[in-house]
């Protein structure tokens, strides 16, 4: 899947190399990685934040994980 940027512009959700199956959250400008997701079973096929940036959800074809990151 390509890469998302939040609605607000403050992160960028990429998929990590090597299968695919694990979402790297990171800061922008900075490049800070802040979290990494892990937990689908199969490649991701696509996904997106919430409109408030507050959670991340990504669907594979064998179901979908969804992530809420803590508040700062």
């Amino acid at each position: 899947s390509s890469p998302r940027l939040s609605a607000d512009g403050t992160m960028l959700a990429s998929a990590a190399s090597g299968g695919g199956v694990t979402i790297i959250i990171q800061e922008i400008p900075s490049g800070r990685e802040i979290i990494r997701l892990r937990g689908n079973k199969d490649m991701v096929s696509d996904g997106d934040f919430s409109p408030d940036g507050k959670t991340f959800i990504s669907g594979c074809s064998q179901g979908c994980f969804k992530k809420s990151f803590p508040s700062d």
